[in-house]
């Protein structure tokens, strides 16, 4: 069975619980708090490769969206509102006027029950009611993390119960070197494609070649000011690598069936420790605001139907930055 401890109390008394899996090649540690990866550690190697907090007081503190799943509705919708089905639907503001990241009732701030684990799995689950947040139907996620060799696959499966906006993510945060920032990271993303932005909103699809965000190629992030959806599709696929991170004889490798990536730059990290840029956040989604732009990828999820996004961070030792 998998290591299950205690890692503190909500203020309402809700207890949180750290769940650890083990293997031949990796460790990895997960909260009920958000659904959380807290930690991961390659056997022999002292180095934490994601960003994750050793006490539940910093996950509680604003902003600290780290290593949860997000949802119902990942990233920002714009002016907290969108019409639905004819209707005008209201979320709460949390961001700037925006909602983000479904506001503060989201998933990431909800302490997640235990419903499977074994040796090398763990699955929480989630009830979501009815209008909670503002989103439409009772909605129920599971988050099934499972290691195998030296990866963590995480598969997020959602059903309601009335036709319903649905579109999730892992808020993932990654440093291999434990360096004070990401800048010496090469970073490869495999998409021609990415939404230029203003204000934090989506203002349209650009071609990636000749700007600063052509990553096709590895190249080194250094200063690069980055928290832009890049497009990888229009359609969910069968599971693909979209991108490779390395640094420090170290690499990562993201796998997911979704249709878009947020890659940002962590520059607004700076409590209870992270400095800015501290971590890369990757995270594998449908594309933000997608409600309110109706030639993005469909984030409509239809009554009694199932929604179900994987990914899958595939982790590497390599003897030179190739």
């Amino acid at each position: 069975m998998a290591e299950i401890v205690s890692f503190g109390t909500m203020p309402d008394g809700t207890e949180v619980h750290k769940i650890t899996l083990t293997n031949d090649a990796l460790s990895a540690s997960f909260l009920t708090f958000g659904a959380t990866l807290q930690s991961v550690y390659l056997n022999g190697d002292a180095q934490n490769l994601t960003l994750g907090f050793d006490d539940l007081g910093s996950y509680l503190a604003p902003g600290n969206m780290v290593g949860c799943v997000i949802g119902p509705v990942a990233n920002r919708i714009g002016g907290a509102r969108a019409m639905f089905d004819g209707k005008e639907l209201k979320f709460d503001p949390s961001s700037g006027g925006n909602t983000l990241h479904s506001g503060p009732a989201g998933w990431h701030n909800c302490v997640w029950d235990i419903v499977d684990s074994t040796e090398r799995c763990v699955t929480f689950m989630l009830k979501d009611p009815d209008g909670l947040g503002g989103f439409p139907g009772n909605k129920t996620v599971t988050a099934a993390y499972a290691i195998a060799g030296n990866r963590i696959e995480l598969a997020i499966v959602v059903t309601s119960d009335a036709r319903t906006p649905v579109a999730v993510t892992h808020h993932g945060y990654w440093n291999l070197t434990g360096a004070p920032t990401i800048d010496n990271h090469t970073l490869e993303v495999r998409a021609d494609q990415y939404l230029t932005s203003e204000n934090s909103l989506p203002t349209g699809i650009t071609e990636v070649a000749g700007t600063e965000f052509d990553f096709r190629t590895p190249r080194l992030i250094g200063d690069t000011s980055v928290d832009n959806n890049f497009c990888l599709s229009q359609q969910t696929s069968p599971m693909r690598e979209i991108a490779v991170l390395r640094a420090g004889g170290k690499a990562l490798h993201l796998w997911s069936t979704d249709v878009g990536l947020q890659v940002y730059d962590g520059i607004s990290l700076n409590v209870n420790g992270p400095m800015p840029r501290a971590a890369l956040a990757l995270e594998p989604q449908r594309w933000p605001d997608a409600l309110n732009n109706s030639d993005y990828p469909s984030v409509t999820l239809e009554a009694d139907g199932v929604t179900t996004q994987v990914m899958r961070w595939q982790f590497e030792k390599i003897s030179s930055e190739n």
